[in-house]
């Protein structure tokens, strides 16, 4: 330019052009160059030399017209020296009389010139603006999306600290690189106290929408035709499709206009041309319009392009709605689904193939179909031919070995199965010695080890060897050694990098929480649950509704758990995928439904994991035994349930699975916490290599020492770790040993921090763990009554509520906290029989 070239500078809203025109104007004004600067605005782009006068032109200013001559000779004066630049920023938006003095003058002395505009402009108004501007020689920039690293150090520079790395992940996929989109998002949830710093860096768990992205984002889509927003907003309901299926929606044009505006990308996938929404945080916008009845004619439209010659091979089934806050939400879960159904089918009549034939299989199963429509599906492909690669052959064989898993349950007929084909593979057929052992290993007592191959071996293939570590990982996640799992998981992480995938994602952080990572482990459940449900995908939504009920739970924090368990329930059942997270749930619900006294609830659920065929899941939170032994301590005595706790961890450690051996021997020690049950579990509680375990046979310990050191040491454990059901627990049993012990000093520090630690936290959202106790029991009445204390009304204002006398509430009161043992009334909302009695229950 400082030799009199020029340049275009070419990107979308927020790829950075104002900041380098910036630039560049700053340097040759720090030169003393003449600059003139010339910006388009959208709302005056046809007022006659409009950007002229704002740009300071006296001859158009105040509004007079001017000539078109008298224009032209001030620009040319203004210009005249040869250490002139021209700045044309949205060029786009200039309007044409202003266009027309510009190019009179540049075509004359070939000033130059530096401009932006929008990508897509260049085949029509702009092009031959430029062409008569005679701006050359020049070349142009394009301001294309950034890298992660460049991207992180951008945030860094503007907002003076550094990302966490699972937030900057999280700002990238849904910038996708966009640094005015990025730094806006992240400035918004600094605002609105959406990012923590933790360690000095900005972290975060929830998703990064707000409603000040808003304006951005209409400033993105402020030109587009109904048809294009129809397209887009579809697009970004569906996720991911074929453009030969976006086409037979829109047309063939809109796909055309939206890449062209780069509000569109297209990436390459066996054979086919799938698209998909730029950036992706345009789905988060579309998902918070309130525009049912919007979305609802979209849906007709695209049911009514796609059914067309289409005959359905799998009926959708919605589920009956429940009746929870969250509807709308699961409504649009269902619609998504609904859509992705009718897109397979739609690939599938139009391009028959295994691949489209395995997209559309894994969407009825999601979808509820039936076993029988399922088959009808499976033989389809004996219209197809095996010249595929083997990788499609690989998955095809694994989909129709889950079929037998997890849809009819012939758990032999899916190994012989697998069996039979690895021979075919000479790359990927080790998967399935590993697949083979993954089954064996989740149906029967013992697997056979020697099906696994060296992980290490660089002779592999790289999914070979990854799957072979995440396999190993697992087998030590279920024997108990847990901090070398980990280890396996990120060797698998490295050779084929976790993308959110909740099969393996859900190996990695139950790891992480019983590693004693509990805070990245609850933030990783919660960021993924955010994720899922901006995604719509039920499937993951699911898997990460119970790690966080599994992980809330074992916090102590009953309200959450209660709700995350609702929510997967409010999608629809039977619950197929992810594997065994259907009879987590029910197991979690019935704990839950335990500690709030909710004992009919618990019946009926503890009926339907009874009756189930499905075998106790290698995951924690699966395990019916430790369901039961609550149930029996609720309704006999809590020696009993112990007794039961103990025979079901036995059995479980016999069948290898240690670690959820130890989680259940450790509610034996809850409810019977004696020297001689605890020095018979104690070999087998010392052998399993978890902080979590470790960290409660140590306070057991102390408690049944009396060692006040120690347990006051592991109260502040607990606190720290975020496992505050516990702490809350641990507190009370320092002030019970210290009142024992009249030691007034150690009981006022006891009673100092539990109240401190019970005013850092949301009355009712977190329940006290208790010692020796099987669970107390409330009425009706009495829970009712609590929740109405719990939520601050007085005596007086239940009574009214309740139309009761005030006498009758204060002997409820009386005999409640006597029961929860008590004596303040805001203390009830940590009593965990009553900590849910203000939100919806269980059954």
């Amino acid at each position: 330019m400082a030799a009199g070239g020029s340049v275009e500078v070419i990107g979308v809203h927020g790829s950075g052009k104002t900041h380098f025109i910036t630039q560049v104007v700053t340097h040759f004004r720090n030169l003393t160059w003449h600059v003139i600067e010339v910006r388009g605005l959208y709302a005056y782009r046809n007022t006659p030399f409009a950007s002229l006068a704002l740009a300071g032109l006296s001859s158009v200013a105040q509004g007079r017209p001017g000539s078109p001559r008298v224009v032209v000779s001030e620009l040319e004066e203004l210009l005249a020296s040869p250490r002139s630049l021209l700045v044309l920023e949205d060029a786009e938006f200039i309007d044409d009389a202003s266009w027309g003095a510009l190019s009179a003058v540049c075509s004359v002395l070939h000033t130059p010139t530096v401009l932006s505009r929008l990508p897509g402009s260049s085949r029509n108004r702009i092009g031959n603006q430029l062409e008569g501007m005679s701006i050359a020689p020049g070349f142009g920039v394009h301001l294309g999306p950034l890298g992660f690293d460049d991207l992180s150090e951008a945030l860094t520079q503007a907002t003076g600290t550094p990302l966490h790395s699972s937030a900057m992940s999280h700002v990238f996929a849904s910038s996708g690189g966009n640094v005015g989109l990025a730094i806006t998002m992240v400035r918004a949830a600094i605002y609105e106290d959406r990012l923590q710093l933790e360690h000095g860096r900005w972290a975060t768990s929830d998703s990064f929408w707000s409603n000040a992205l808003i304006p951005y984002i209409d400033a993105l889509l402020a030109e587009l035709s109904d048809e294009q927003w129809d397209a887009l907003e579809i697009l970004s309901l569906l996720g991911v499709v074929d453009i030969d299926t976006l086409m037979e929606f829109t047309g063939p044009e809109v796909p055309t206009q939206l890449e062209e505006l780069s509000l569109i990308g297209f990436f390459p996938s066996a054979g086919r041309l799938l698209v998909t929404v730029q950036p992706p945080l345009l789905v988060d916008f579309f998902r918070h319009r309130p525009a049912a009845a919007r979305r609802h004619r979209l849906s007709a439209k695209l049911e009514a392009h796609l059914r067309s010659g289409t005959e359905a091979s799998v009926q959708f089934r919605l589920p009956a709605m429940s009746q929870s806050p969250d509807a709308p939400f699961v409504r649009l879960v269902h619609e998504h689904l609904r859509n992705r159904l009718l897109v397979a089918q739609t690939e599938w009549s139009r391009s028959p193939s295994r691949e489209t034939l395995a997209n559309l299989i894994e969407v009825s199963v999601a979808s509820g179909a039936t076993a029988e429509e399922l088959e009808a599906l499976f033989a389809d492909v004996a219209l197809l031919s095996e010249h595929e690669s083997e990788q499609m052959l690989v998955r095809w064989e694994f989909l129709r070995a889950d079929h037998w898993l997890f849809i009819t349950g012939e758990f032999q007929r899916a190994i012989d199965s697998l069996r039979a084909a690895a021979g075919r593979f000479p790359r990927l057929g080790a998967l399935f010695g590993v697949r083979i052992f993954e089954i064996e290993r989740a149906v029967f007592p013992a697997a056979d080890s020697s099906l696994l191959p060296d992980p290490e071996d660089p002779a592999l293939d790289a999914q070979v060897r990854a799957a072979t570590h995440m396999a190993i990982g697992s087998e030590l996640l279920r024997g108990g050694r847990v901090v070398e799992a980990k280890a396996h998981y990120d060797d698998a992480n490295k050779l084929e990098p976790f993308t959110g995938e909740i099969d393996r994602m859900g190996f990695l952080i139950v790891t992480d929480y019983f590693a004693g990572y509990c805070e990245r482990a609850r933030r990783s459940a919660e960021q993924g649950l955010a994720e899922a449900k901006d995604s719509f995908d039920n499937v993951a939504i699911r898997g990460y509704c119970y790690l966080l009920a599994l992980l809330d739970l074992h916090d102590g924090r009953v309200r959450r758990a209660e709700e995350s368990i609702q929510l997967a329930f409010s999608l629809g059942e039977p619950i197929r995928q992810p594997p065994f997270v259907h009879l987590s749930f029910l197991v979690m619900g019935t704990v839950l439904a335990v500690g709030q006294g909710n004992l009919d609830a618990a019946r009926a659920l503890q009926a339907v994991y009874e009756h189930s065929a499905v075998p106790d899941s290698l995951l924690p939170g699966g395990s019916r035994s430790w369901a039961t032994a609550r149930v029996i301590a609720a309704e006999q005595s809590p020696g009993a349930g112990a007794d039961h706790a103990e025979q079901g961890g036995t059995e479980l450690w016999e069948r290898g699975a240690h670690l959820n051996a130890a989680l259940v021997y450790l509610t034996a020690l809850e409810f019977d916490l004696s020297e001689e049950r605890l020095e018979r579990l104690r070999p087998r509680l010392a052998a399993v290599h978890s902080p979590y375990v470790t960290d409660r046979v140590r306070y057991v310990t102390a408690v049944l020492r009396e060692d006040l050191g120690d347990m006051e040491q592991m109260a502040a454990v607990f606190t720290e770790l975020g496992q505050f059901g516990d702490a809350l627990g641990a507190y009370r049993e320092c002030i019970r040993l210290a009142k024992l012990r009249e030691d007034s000093a150690a009981t006022d520090r006891g009673e100092s921090r539990l109240r401190e630690l019970r005013e850092s936290l949301a009355p009712g959202e977190y329940g006290e763990r208790r010692l020796r106790s099987g669970g107390v029991q409330f009425s009706a009445r009495e829970i009712q009554i609590a929740g109405l204390a719990i939520a601050g009304k007085s005596n007086q204002g239940i009574a009214d509520e309740l139309v009761l006398s005030v006498r009758t509430v204060e002997s409820h009161m009386h005999r409640i906290m006597k029961k929860a043992q008590v004596e303040r009334r805001q203390d009830l909302g940590f009593v965990e029989e009553l900590s849910g009695a203000r939100s919806p229950r269980l059954g």
